[in-house]
C-alpha cells in the first residue's frame, strides 16, 4: 500500500513539511509535540494514527487519543472518518480524559460488585455547598462566592494540593500563592464537600479522575488490563490538562512509555482552572528517552501576527525555545491601542466588534465581566448572545456592600444596610458592637451612627466617625464616580476589603472596577442604582438570542 503522504496527496491534495512528517513518523516511546498555533496538529494527529494503522500493523484497539473536550474529541474524529474513512477498518477511539476515567470507575465497580457513584446534579451541589457553607464560616453564600468555591474545589483536586499548601496559601507573598481566592476555611470546606459526596454516593467530574487514579494505583490487576488495551496514547492540548490528569495518563503509559502528547506551553491560558503546563516543561525529565518535536510553521495568520506573537511570547521565560514562522503574506499592520480603564477596553473590544463582518465573540474570565459589556452593548442597541451567564450582579456581595452604603445614605434609618456595612468602614467600630446598640425607631436627627459613638470608649476617635456618617449621608448628592471613590477611600471600604480577602483582593478589585466603570456611564447615582437593577434582566434576556452575531 501507498504510503499515508503519497495518499493523502494524491486523494486530497495534502502535503506536509519536514516537521509534521518527522512528527507522523515517530511512533515508538514517549513523543513531546511542540505545535505552534496554526500548526496543522489535527491533521498531524490523524495522520499518525493512520500511519501507525496501516502502515506500522498497529490495531486501532490498541490506541487511545484523548482530547481535551467532547467537541475536540468530535472533531478529530470527524477528521480521522474524512481522511480515511474509505480505507476501511475499525475507527480507534477518540474520547475526553473524563470519557475513559468514567469507564475506569465502571468497570471496577462491576470487577469488585459494588455500585458506582452518581454523577451529582447542579442543584444539588449548590445546595449542599449552600448548607456546609453556612455551619463552616457561619454566613450565606451567594451566588458569586457559589462559583468561586465550586472553581477552588476544582482546583485543589486537579492540582493534587494538600491541607498544608492551602491553609498557609494566604500568608505568602503573592507571587508564590498556589491559589487566589476569599474564601475562608476553604479546606474545610473541601473536607466536608468530599465528605458529604461520600455519605451519599454521589460524585463530581473531578472525582472521576481522583478515583480512577486512586484505582489504578492501588489495583494493579485494573492499571495492567488497560496497559494491555491501550499500548498507544495520544493526548492533545496536553498545555490544557491537570496535575492529576497527567497523573493518570502518566501511569496508563508507564509501561510500554508508549506516549504522544501534543500541545504548547505557550497556549496555555487555563491556569485558574487546573491546567498545569509544567507537564510539558518537564517531559524530559518525567521521560528520559523522550523526544521533543516542534512544528514551528503557523499556516493561519500573516507575517505581522506571527512576527508580534513571536516577540509577545519570548518575554516569559518559562518555556521552550520555538521560533514561529509563516509562508503567508506580510498582512495589514497590528493597530496598538494604549487604554487608560476598564472602560476603554470595553469599548474598544466592541468597536472592533463593530468594524468586523461575520460571528464574533469576546471571552472573559468570569461572569461579572461581562456585565459592564452588556451596559455598553445595549445602550448603543447593539444585539449579543450571552452564554451561561450566571451569576447576577445585585447577588455579588461586593456590590451589595456597595449597594448598602447608597441605601443608608437615602435613609438613614435602613438599619438592614447599617448592619451590612457599618463595621466595614475606617471607624474602627466592632461588629459585635451590634448587640449592644439600641434599635428602636431613630429620634429626629438621630442616626446609628450616633447610637455607636455612645457605646465607644474614651480612646475611640469619634470624630472619625461623625466623619464617615457624614459623607455617608452626602453620598446621595455627588457625581457617581465620586461617590463611588469616597465609598472605597474616605469612608474606607476599600481598606476593609484589602484586609479581609487576603489572596483574593484582586478578584474583589476588579468587581469594584465594574461598579465604576458602570458609574462613569450615568448622570446621577438615583440613575446608576436604577442602572443595576435593569442590567440583571437585560442579562437575562439577551441569554436567549443564541442567532446574535456576536457572543459574551
Amino acid at each position: 500500500m501507498q504510503s499515508v503522504f503519497e495518499y493523502l496527496h494524491e486523494r486530497f491534495g495534502l502535503t506536509f513539511t519536514q516537521q509534521q512528517r518527522q512528527a507522523i513518523d515517530t511512533i515508538e516511546g514517549p513523543v513531546l509535540l511542540l505545535a505552534v498555533p496554526g500548526a496543522g496538529k489535527t491533521t498531524v494527529m490523524v495522520t499518525r494514527i493512520a500511519n501507525m494503522i496501516y502502515h506500522k500493523g498497529i490495531s486501532p484497539e490498541s490506541i487511545l487519543t484523548i482530547t481535551f473536550s467532547k467537541a475536540g474529541a468530535r472533531d478529530m474524529r470527524r477528521r480521522y472518518e474524512g481522511l480515511f474513512g474509505e480505507l476501511g477498518g475499525e475507527i480507534p477511539l477518540f474520547c475526553t480524559i473524563h470519557s475513559f476515567c468514567n469507564q475506569v470507575v465502571g468497570s471496577y465497580c462491576r470487577a469488585t460488585g459494588g455500585v458506582a457513584p452518581r454523577l451529582i446534579e447542579p442543584r444539588e451541589r449548590s445546595a449542599a455547598l449552600r448548607e456546609l457553607y453556612q455551619r463552616i464560616n457561619q454566613e450565606f453564600l451567594s451566588e458569586d462566592l457559589e462559583e468561586e468555591l465550586t472553581s477552588n474545589l476544582s482546583f485543589i483536586k486537579n492540582m493534587m494540593l494538600t491541607r498544608e499548601q492551602i491553609e498557609s496559601n494566604e500568608h505568602l507573598p503573592p507571587e508564590e500563592r498556589v491559589l487566589e481566592t476569599q474564601i475562608r476555611n476553604l479546606w474545610d470546606l473541601y473536607q466536608a464537600y468530599s465528605s458529604w459526596k461520600r455519605e451519599n454516593g454521589l460524585m463530581d467530574f473531578d472525582d472521576m479522575l481522583s478515583y480512577t487514579y486512586t484505582i489504578l494505583k492501588r489495583y494493579p490487576d485494573i492499571l495492567s488490563s488497560y496497559q494491555d488495551r491501550y499500548r498507544y496514547l495520544c493526548v492533545d492540548e496536553a498545555q490544557d490538562t491537570s496535575k492529576l490528569q497527567h497523573a493518570v495518563v502518566r501511569l496508563l503509559a508507564k509501561r510500554e512509555q508508549n506516549l504522544f502528547l501534543v500541545g504548547d506551553e505557550d497556549q496555555s491560558i487555563y491556569r485558574f482552572r487546573g491546567a498545569c503546563p509544567e507537564n510539558l516543561l518537564e517531559f524530559p525529565k518525567l521521560y528520559p528517552q523522550a523526544k521533543v518535536l516542534k512544528m514551528e510553521q503557523n499556516f493561519r495568520s500573516t507575517q505581522e501576527i506571527v512576527q508580534h506573537a513571536n516577540l509577545f511570547i519570548s518575554q516569559n521565560k518559562q518555556r521552550y525555545p520555538k521560533k514561529m514562522y509563516t509562508s503567508n503574506p506580510k498582512g495589514e499592520e497590528i493597530a496598538f491601542q494604549k487604554l487608560h480603564d476598564f472602560s476603554d477596553q470595553y469599548r474598544a473590544a466592541i468597536e472592533a466588534y463593530l468594524n468586523e463582518p461575520g460571528t464574533t465573540a469576546i471571552i472573559y474570565r468570569n461572569n461579572l465581566s461581562a456585565v459592564p459589556m452588556a451596559d455598553i452593548l445595549d445602550r448603543n442597541d447593539v444585539d449579543f448572545y450571552i452564554k451561561e451567564h450566571k451569576a447576577r450582579l445585585k447577588q455579588n456581595y461586593v456590590v451589595s456592600d456597595v449597594l448598602a452604603f447608597f441605601s443608608l445614605s437615602f435613609d438613614p434609618s435602613d438599619f438592614s444596610a447599617f448592619s451590612r456595612i457599618f463595621y466595614k468602614t475606617a471607624s474602627s467600630l466592632k461588629r459585635n458592637m451590634l448587640n449592644r446598640m439600641p434599635q428602636g425607631r431613630l429620634l429626629a436627627g438621630e442616626s446609628y451612627f450616633d447610637r455607636m459613638i455612645a457605646l465607644c470608649d474614651e480612646n475611640q476617635n469619634t470624630g472619625k466617625i461623625r466623619y464617615i456618617a457624614m459623607m455617608i449621608e452626602k453620598l446621595r448628592e455627588m457625581d457617581p464616580v465620586k461617590a463611588m471613590d469616597c465609598i472605597l477611600y474616605q469612608i474606607g471600604y476599600l481598606g476593609y476589603l484589602e484586609f479581609t480577602s487576603g489572596a483574593g483582593y484582586s478578584m474583589q478589585a476588579q468587581k469594584l472596577n465594574i461598579l465604576t466603570s458602570l458609574a462613569s456611564r450615568v448622570r446621577s447615582v438615583e440613575e446608576f442604582l436604577d442602572r443595576i437593577d435593569e442590567l440583571d434582566e437585560i442579562v437575562v434576556q439577551h441569554a436567549q438570542r443564541p442567532q446574535a452575531r456576536l457572543t459574551l
